[in-house]
């Protein structure tokens, strides 16, 4: 059995941050309910936490498996759902700033974990290769 590299671990961990985050969220009543036409796009009509939860549930046996094809399928995932965060946080600032301050937040931390999930996904495909 192959061993699995630090690069590949880093990933795996920031996955589990993603769902971790996600849980946590709903575990502290956070709604994942769209506040406006923008936010329910970049939101995926307020579901882009179901893709958060299952993403992580397929890829890290193939991480595991250190697939490199795994990795580039994530790193495109991972970029389509931070892309669609970085509108949410600019949509919960800037263009509908409501009352929620914990929604910013929160968008703005799985933004982090999202980002460490593309730098270590990257720098394991770049290993493997």
């Amino acid at each position: 059995m192959n061993k699995i590299s630090n690069n590949t671990l880093g990933a795996i961990i920031a996955l589990e941050g993603l769902m971790l985050g996600i849980f946590m969220g709903l575990e502290k009543g956070f709604s994942f309910e769209p506040q406006s036409t923008l936010n329910a796009i970049a939101t995926l009509g307020g579901n882009r936490h179901v893709v958060a939860v299952i993403v992580p549930l397929i890829f890290i046996p193939i991480l595991a498996k250190q697939i490199r094809g795994g990795f580039l399928a994530l790193i495109i995932i991972v970029s389509i759902t931070g892309i669609l965060t970085t509108i949410t946080i600019i949509d919960l600032l800037f263009i509908n700033p409501g009352s929620e301050v914990l929604a910013p937040l929160l968008s703005i931390v799985m933004l982090v974990v999202q980002t460490f999930v593309l730098f270590f996904s990257y720098r394991a495909r770049k290993e493997i290769i």
